[in-house]
């Protein structure tokens, strides 16, 4: 069975802990800990994703070029490019803790908490990407939904037996098992680290090659953690409503992901063997199927996410107005999501950047600007509306051109 069935396999199990995990674990932790110390856990965390965002840009390039060196039976080339990116990534953890201990050890206990677990996380996911090059896939999915099995049993034990707990103890809880399984996951891989294979060309290219996937994970950041870290900056009225809906955009792009990243080796394979032509082909029958789709995913939104948030997130209400462009909203990041897809396998991470940056800028100034003046929270969706359906369709012709051109 290829890594495509597996990682679908698997992909759908740890999907299914994960999804019940996260609708499982908001409502419990907003018991246990209360809403207001919910949403600053939230504010800190988003506060703290650019360095997972920054981290794992470091390392996409080795995904194409373990999957092109698995394919010409070259281990010598695979053992380079895992070894010269585990040293990249602990030179980067490194400088990481050493610049934070300079200028921000006064924190608090749960802010250092945060960073020592994000810097081993950063670090111990230089395994995921190893994996997607090695076609192994669906062992991520596995350890992954280990992870969120563990998150949740733990949860659920605090709030089942009554046990007195407080916001440090849910962030150990909640990234300390994401931690653990990941270091498990990352052993099993040090086989093929040696020491002598670090080669200085390999890091200097991946940092080279990093410069795109940055830009379109910096704008990833800006359009997620960031939005959120702006509402906070303003003390906006309906945040905990943005958290909650944000954290269900989260849950349909773990589907995607679950797709995205088998795929994203074979369409390394295939554009290498020329196969532009069969790419786009594919692509576009996906695209036609979800275009017939948007009319049913708009309806079972509009009509499941205020009952869902009801029950999911207890004391946080969504208005009608919200209900509608937050269902518009999904409909049209889908096309993204689609769209990534595509542009992961086919590398053109420099290309797509800039326009992905375009996009986050205007987001975050629009954000910022109607959070400033208490805008209504569908608003903010409907800015994010605009741009996301002006910059896919132009990603969408930057993807159709790379694949024409592949010969």
């Amino acid at each position: 069975m290829n890594d495509l069935k597996l990682s679908v396999i698997f992909g759908i199990l740890s999907r299914i802990i994960t999804f019940m995990n996260q609708i499982l674990s908001v409502p419990l932790i907003i018991t246990l800990i209360g809403l207001k110390e919910f949403t600053k856990y939230n504010v800190m965390t988003a506060g703290i994703a650019w360095l997972i965002t920054l981290g794992g840009c470091l390392l996409p390039s080795i995904v194409g070029d373990i999957a092109r060196a698995k394919s010409d039976k070259n281990g010598q080339v695979i053992s380079q490019k895992v070894s010269s990116s585990l040293a990249l990534m602990f030179l980067f953890c490194s400088f990481i803790a050493v610049s934070y201990f300079i200028g921000f050890r006064k924190l608090s206990i749960e802010a250092h908490t945060i960073l020592f677990f994000s810097l081993v996380i950063v670090f111990a996911s230089t395994s995921e990407s190893i994996r997607q090059g090695l076609g192994e896939n669906y062992k991520n999915a596995i350890y992954n939904g280990i992870a969120n099995l563990l998150s949740l049993i733990g949860v659920l034990s605090l709030y089942t037996f009554k046990i007195e707990t407080n916001l440090l103890a849910i962030i150990i809880l909640t990234l300390g098992s994401i931690m653990i399984l990941k270091i498990l996951n990352l052993i099993q891989l040090l086989r093929f680290f040696d020491i002598n294979n670090v080669d200085f060309m390999s890091c200097k290219d991946m940092v080279i090659k990093a410069l795109g996937f940055i830009l379109i994970s910096i704008a990833y950041y800006f359009n997620t953690a960031g939005l959120i870290s702006v509402l906070g900056i303003n003390a906006y009225k309906y945040i905990t409503e943005f958290i909650v809906l944000q954290k269900i955009v989260l849950i349909i792009m773990g589907v995607v992901v679950m797709i995205r990243n088998p795929l994203w080796s074979i369409i390394v394979k295939l554009k290498h063997e020329g196969g532009g032509r069969n790419i786009l082909k594919a692509f576009n029958k996906f695209l036609y199927i979800y275009m017939l789709m948007t009319p049913v995913i708009f309806i079972m939104l509009y009509y499941t996410v205020r009952p869902f948030v009801n029950v999911w997130a207890k004391g946080v209400t969504i208005d009608q107005a919200t209900i509608i462009s937050f269902s518009v909203y999904i409909v049209v990041v889908l096309f993204s999501y689609i769209n990534s897809v595509l542009y992961y396998g086919l590398e053109i991470f420099n290309y797509i950047s800039k326009v992905l940056i375009f996009e986050a800028v205007v987001n975050v100034i629009g954000v910022l600007f109607l959070s400033k003046i208490g805008a209504p929270l569908h608003s903010i969706f409907s800015l994010m509306i605009a741009t996301s359906i002006i910059i896919n369709l132009k990603v969408y012709l930057l993807i159709v051109r790379t694949c024409n051109n592949v010969n």
